[in-house]
């Protein structure tokens, strides 16, 4: 719908257009009376209600319900999952009213998915990629296993902690194509394998931990091109898990950007 503003210097000076697929839906003489004039802005408030709103507030549901059913994917891969999330992760309760779950006021979306030290158990199904909105995941503090997923549609993720959990495999390269990723915290896992080249791609990154992991070969010299890091957190801990061991083969390059 299309509101257009005119005014003629006829006899028949129209004010108001209202436009709805390139139809004149109503129009506004500027001479009429005070009692027309009530009239037609009943009528423009009519169309206001009966048009656009009604679009917004479908795509908004559509929108929202995507996110439900990422969330939903999400409590059918735990094993364990604690009563506040079986009694208030429901269909019965809005979204945006679930635990660990804020929603924007402009978008009707989640922003913000935070779980962290709920003793969870399970894993992370891909469907969490579906939240296209998202910018902050905190699942720290829990007992998450398996594989992760790539998670490349997260284009608004800025940052996103498991650390403390069971993860394992390899890191995911689909990190790497955050675009506004800024914080990433993986420590204290079971990842293994290479630290993945394409994780440097990400040149938002200020903050890097991977430490109390498996990970194992060189630090990529890509490394270097991340001019915002600030933070890069490697050495392990074995007090606290002793089993989980990076063993780097050389120092960080010399050509890094960033203070060490």
């Amino acid at each position: 719908m299309r509101l257009q503003h005119y005014i003629y210097y006829g006899i028949w000076p129209v004010c108001f257009v209202i436009r709805v697929k390139n139809l004149v839906f109503a129009y506004l003489p500027c001479n009429f009376s005070p009692f027309l004039m009530d009239i037609s802005v009943f009528l423009f408030h009519l169309v206001l209600l009966l048009g656009l709103p009604t679009a917004s507030i479908a795509h908004i549901k559509r929108s929202i319900q995507t996110d439900q059913s990422a969330l939903f994917a999400l409590k059918s891969q735990l094993f364990h999952s604690s009563n506040l999330l079986r009694k208030n992760w429901t269909a019965n309760v809005s979204v945006c009213n679930w635990i660990g779950v804020t929603c924007s006021s402009r978008h009707h979306r989640v922003v913000s998915l935070n779980l962290s030290c709920l003793g969870l158990q399970g894993s992370i199904p891909p469907e969490i990629g579906n939240l296209s909105f998202v910018n902050s995941i905190d699942l720290s503090g829990n007992n998450f296993q398996a594989n992760l997923p790539m998670l490349v549609h997260l284009r608004r993720l800025k940052y996103i902690s498991l650390a403390n959990n069971n993860f394992g495999g390899e890191v995911p390269s689909g990190f790497g194509s955050l675009p506004n990723l800024q914080a990433l915290d993986l420590s204290n896992n079971s990842f293994t394998g290479a630290i993945p080249t394409s994780l440097f791609n990400a040149s938002k990154l200020e903050s890097i931990s991977i430490m109390s992991n498996q990970l194992q070969g060189n630090i990529p010299q890509e490394i270097g091109n991340l001019g915002n890091l600030k933070v890069l957190r490697m050495a392990n801990k074995p007090a606290y898990r002793a089993y989980t061991t990076n063993t780097f083969q050389h120092l960080v390059p010399a050509n890094s950007q960033f203070e060490k």
